[in-house]
């Protein structure tokens, strides 16, 4: 007789049923398509099929020409100020938001893009970049939201123990020995699909 599991809280019992383990995702019944090994083969696809070249590039044109608004909620005063506040950071920038949006679509070649939010206190113009504002109103906006290249990816932090909750990515850094973590509060991971929350699903 098989066992079962009596729920005696709210809490989570399951998960996604997503197989990884250390960070490694093996969803693919390709071993050869599997991180880190994949990263090439889609790089060198993405590069020297003429077909697939084409593609990826009529899909970066049609979202170029995208063009990127934001509204408010509601009526409310409180609603529309944080549009505009959005909008704001859009063009408060130290890329331009087309240059973001295309680094994202690298999520077409491989499956998956992160990004990492940085940010900065809008004081006004400065020399320094880190700093440096159209506004000076004291509040927290975007400096830039900036990819992290998929080929420096080491290992994905998976929460077994919480429905595998993305916690965030492990990046190598080329200019130094040691790993970080960027947590997935910090980031944005672009993927075309959540099927059991794989932060890689999605690659052609």
């Amino acid at each position: 007789m098989e066992k079962q599991v009596i729920p005696t809280s709210l809490g989570i019992i399951g998960n996604t049923g997503l197989r990884t383990n250390n960070g490694v995702i093996y969803e693919d019944f390709i071993p050869q398509l599997q991180m880190p090994y994949c990263l090439d083969i889609y790089d060198e696809m993405s590069k020297n099929d003429p077909v697939i070249g084409a593609i990826l590039f009529c899909v970066r044109q049609l979202i170029k020409n995208v063009t990127w608004m934001s509204k408010p909620g509601s009526e409310s005063r409180k609603a529309k100020l944080a549009a505009e506040f959005i909008k704001e950071n859009l063009d408060d920038q130290s890329l331009t938001w087309n240059d973001i949006i295309e680094d994202m679509t690298s999520c077409f070649e491989y499956g998956w893009a992160y990004s990492e939010v940085c940010y900065k206190k809008r004081m006004g113009y400065s020399k320094d970049p880190k700093k440096n504002s159209k506004y000076d109103d004291g509040l927290i906006g975007w400096r830039k939201i900036s990819g992290r290249s998929q080929q420096s990816w080491s290992q994905w932090e998976i929460d077994e123990e919480s429905d595998n909750g993305i916690k965030g990515m492990w990046q190598n850094i080329n200019t130094s020995p040691y790993k970080v973590f960027i947590p997935i509060e910090k980031s944005l991971l672009i993927r075309t699909s959540a099927i059991r929350n794989n932060p890689e699903v999605g690659h052609f």
